[in-house]
């Protein structure tokens, strides 16, 4: 049988005259009895088959060189699996780089090679006494961009063969060894300049946690290093894990560290001084107890009341502050013997009677439960996740137009509008999720910009299991608002007229040389224009369909309420539907930015008083900002009215 193949160079061109060597093992497919060898017993036995090896060797071997065009045939093979090698002087020629990458082939097989061309650069490596060891790690690298190598350098064969380039060579021993880089030139044609590479003690801090008791149980451990004696920024960073949980910091300048530990990054734990002078330093740190403000321990069930494994979960820290705003940070997790997790914990940024805390438990197969606990007084939680629900949303409606590949879904607790305000296109909505009733969020995505807009919501109700579930496109229109000359290049946005939805119905453009802004992809419904110059907005309501409106700003009689759920918090603050918004805090409110200023200022106030008109009576209304601004179970809407 035949091999065939080609030898060709970087950039794709053939090389000729590479010489390539086919050989097989007596053992490559082919019986002992056909290749002369034989079980080995005795002296003579090893010599016999010593001879018949050789014998196998000088008939099966097969060599050859490569035409003009780079092609190569080794004919004459045994059925045999054979070993390739191609070879010239000055290239290092191999199989192309990748998944399937072969040397090796039966007859009818095919072979390629790529060849690099390379300069030997004579080099020296000298350890720190000046002595030459016997052999030495060199490793090479560009100035800038990738293409690392690495090659064995030997005292009885002093060169390191590189492609043509600048590079920096590097040699080391040992971990703690290693020399200064040194740039080097390798060119074609070129004799390179010697090169001698001295090898150093490194500044190495290495050491293990030490637990106490030693008993407490944790998988991971982060280390700083940070200089003292300066007050840098700048840290290096370690880790140290199961089993031996040791830790190394490599090349770090010499002065005084504070070499910290911590559970999750984050929070400090313990801290040892070390000194820094020249090479290796030996030091520990002895990590305390792990108490309740440092960690939370977890038991995370599934429906059958068994532990989740650890690598199906995942944990943040939310704080939820009691006059708005919110804090989450994914944390680090340690598996116990009997199955639980501990969770580690970071200091709060808020005074104790400012925040609550919540631990957020994000199962793959089971969904996502919020569990609040105290921080420093919880010590353990129990979490059980039932049947999950998946939702599989369908979108319907959209083959053949131009919105193919625009649209995505998401899902929001039913409420809670801003889920999804800050819109990835490329957000799942696969993952299990608690049965209940939720809505789903039609986007409509601009790659580009890495932004979205909801055009629909959808009530659904998820039981356990698959739900599937269709949703249609609805009627999409353009609007284009014609503004005056002066207003060329200017900025307008435009947002669904009903609050908290116009929070997830936001666009923007500019208006163009024409004097007119268009907007594309809009449902039906009530939209609210505006434009935002000289600290002034100005803003009118639309109703789309529309065509071609004239930009009209509109003075806002204030906000009319709507009650949908008595549950909400506009019912709890005692909003009823009908009423009309006409100050807030003692601000006549005539847009919507006038009562996001006004409520947004006052959102670490215990309390915010709110005029609205009920009937022929004016009411006031107390009302927390911080759960208003919040807008989540908001269990209504906002809408404009105008004079």
């Amino acid at each position: 049988g035949t091999i065939t193949g080609h030898v060709r160079t970087k950039d794709g061109s053939p090389l000729a005259g590479v010489r390539i060597l086919a050989t097989t093992p007596p053992t490559g497919g082919v019986s002992s009895k056909a290749s002369g060898l034989e079980a080995a017993t005795t002296a003579e036995d090893v010599a016999r088959n010593a001879i018949a090896w050789s014998k196998w060797d000088a008939a099966t071997r097969r060599e050859t060189r490569t035409d003009a065009t780079g092609a190569y045939a080794l004919g004459g093979l045994v059925d045999a699996k054979y070993s390739l090698s191609a070879s010239m002087p000055g290239w290092s020629i191999h199989p192309p780089p990748g998944p399937g990458r072969d040397d090796a082939a039966r007859p009818g097989g095919n072979v390629d090679f790529v060849a690099r061309a390379f300069v030997a650069v004579p080099t020296t490596v000298l350890l720190p006494d000046g002595s030459t060891p016997e052999r030495a790690l060199v490793r090479w690298f560009p100035p800038k961009g990738d293409g690392e190598g690495s090659s064995w350098w030997e005292r009885d064969e002093p060169v390191v063969q590189v492609e043509p380039g600048e590079w920096r060579f590097v040699a080391e021993i040992d971990p703690d060894l290693r020399s200064p880089s040194v740039p080097v030139r390798a060119a074609v044609g070129e004799t390179p300049a010697p090169v001698t590479l001295r090898l150093d003690e490194r500044n190495v801090v290495a050491g293990k946690i030490v637990f106490d008791p030693a008993d407490a149980e944790w998988d991971y451990v982060h280390l700083t290093a940070r200089r003292r004696d300066t007050g840098a920024t700048k840290e290096a960073r370690a880790g140290a894990r199961r089993p031996d949980f040791t830790f190394r910091f490599e090349d770090l300048d010499p002065g005084e560290y504070d070499v910290t530990a911590s559970l999750d990054s984050v929070t400090p734990i313990a801290t040892s001084v070390v000194r820094v002078t020249s090479g290796r330093v030996n030091a520990n740190v002895v990590l305390p107890r792990i108490t309740a403000d440092r960690a939370l321990t977890v038991r995370v069930t599934g429906p059958d009341g068994n532990p989740l494994p650890p690598e199906d979960v995942d944990f943040s820290i939310v704080e939820r502050s009691t006059r708005g705003g919110m804090s989450s940070a994914g944390t680090r997790a340690s598996r116990l013997a009997d199955g639980s997790l501990r969770v580690a914990l970071r200091v709060p940024s808020l005074p104790a009677d400012e925040w609550k805390s919540f631990l957020q438990v994000r199962s793959k197969t089971g969904g996502m439960k919020d569990v609040e606990f105290e921080h420093g007084r919880t010590e353990r939680i129990e979490v059980r996740f039932e049947d999950s629900a998946t939702f599989e949303p369908t979108i319907v409606g959209v083959e053949g137009t131009p919105l193919a590949g625009r649209l995505r879904v998401t899902l929001a607790k039913k409420g809670d509008y801003q889920t999804g305000t800050y819109f990835s296109p490329r957000a799942q909505t696969d993952e299990p999720v608690a049965p209940g009733d939720y809505v789903a969020q039609l986007w409509v995505t601009d790659a580009e910009r890495n932004t979205g807009r909801v055009i629909a919501y959808i009530p659904v109700r998820l039981r356990a299991g698959m739900n599937p579930v269709e949703i249609q496109v609805p009627q999409l229109y353009a609007l284009t608002v014609r503004f005056p000359a002066a207003s060329k290049g200017a900025k307008v946005y435009i947002s669904l007229a009903r609050r908290p939805e116009r929070d997830v119905g936001f666009a923007a453009t500019v208006v163009a040389a024409d004097g007119t802004a268009t907007f594309e992809d809009l449902p039906a419904g009530r939209y609210v224009v505006g434009t935002y110059a000289n600290e002034v907005a100005s803003q009118m309501v639309v109703s789309v369909p529309a065509g071609d409106v004239t930009f009209a700003p509109a003075t806002f009689a204030g906000f009319a309420v709507r009650i949908d759920d008595d549950a909400g918090v506009l019912a709890k603050s005692g909003f009823r539907t009908g009423d009309v918004i006409a100050t807030a805090d003692g601000v006549a409110i005539d847009t919507f930015r006038r009562l996001d200023e006004v409520i947004y200022a006052a959102r670490s106030r215990a309390s915010l008083a709110v005029e609205v008109q009920r009937g022929p009576e004016r009411v006031t209304i107390t009302i927390d900002p911080a759960t208003y601004w919040a807008r989540s179970d908001f269990g209504g809407s906002l809408e404009p009215v105008l004079r």
